[in-house]
């Protein structure tokens, strides 16, 4: 039987609150059975180096994951404040737990394999464009992520069949958790690239520092017959490299000089 437009938003806002309020407490949970919360801090503290990695080379850790991970100032660090994708790439990288970005055969029923159902279907309704779902591609989400949350943690069967039944009062909460998770990643993706371009920006000028400082020093040794034109200095330091640092001899400074002079824009 065809559904309404209404019922198809209906049974969308189901599934999110399934897996936006409910599936990260059964990520949580395994989450601290492997990362204990009394030794939580001084795992993060061990493997700070591995974190870091995670985040400058990997780019699979944000800048705002990391700064929860690593707070400034005395804030003590619980598993309550990460959200699912944090948890997730924890697990993933410092547990034998097999998460995987695709969804997994249904025949496989791992753990790994049922927090990487969770990730799957959570990305796909913060991504959604149409914000809706058919009866078929309800009952077939919701029935593969009840499954994957109740191995993981089954005393969430109350709240899951009470959202099931639920008349939905609140879907405007439901729908701003959606736009702030929409917005989260759009946030991080724009960090990720602004911390990229800090970083290729860094580099640049490390690599002019160097060339500044290594000039300067030519300049003071006394025992080298160069002569340094400032212009070309100028010149060096739009360059994030020393392939384009040259020295002239005393008989070829004046041709130099006005080869230079041609080649300033008019007005300078």
């Amino acid at each position: 039987m065809a559904t309404s437009k209404q019922e198809e938003d209906i049974m969308f806002l189901r599934l999110a609150g399934l897996l936006i309020r409910i599936a990260p407490r059964a990520v949580r949970r395994k989450f601290n059975y492997e990362f204990h919360s009394e030794r939580l801090k001084q795992f993060l503290s061990k493997n700070r180096s591995k974190i870091d990695d995670l985040k400058n080379k990997k780019k699979v850790l944000t800048q705002a994951q990391y700064d929860i991970l690593y707070p400034r100032g005395p804030s003590e660090v619980s598993s309550d404040m990460f959200d699912l994708s944090l948890m997730v790439c924890l697990l993933r990288h410092f547990t034998d737990q097999s998460i995987q970005d695709g969804l997994p055969m249904e025949h496989i029923q791992t753990i790994g394999s049922d927090i990487s159902r969770i990730k799957f279907y959570r990305n796909y309704i913060v991504h959604s464009d149409c914000g809706k779902v058919n009866e078929i591609q309800f009952t077939q989400i919701w029935n593969c992520i009840v499954e994957a949350i109740l191995r993981l943690t089954p005393d969430l069967k109350p709240e899951i069949d009470a959202l099931m039944t639920s008349s939905l009062n609140s879907v405007s909460d439901v729908k701003d958790c959606i736009r702030l998770e929409r917005e989260l990643e759009i946030t991080n993706q724009q960090m990720n690239k602004l911390n990229q371009k800090i970083e290729e920006l860094e580099v640049e000028n490390n690599n002019i520092l160097g060339a500044g400082h290594f000039l300067i020093s030519l300049s003071k040794d006394e025992s080298r017959s160069f002569h340094f034109i400032p212009d070309l200095v100028i010149h060096l330091t739009c360059t994030p490299s020393l392939s384009k640092l040259r020295f002239f001899p005393p008989d070829r400074l004046a041709a130099v000089m006005q080869q230079q002079l041609l080649c300033q824009p008019n007005g300078e």
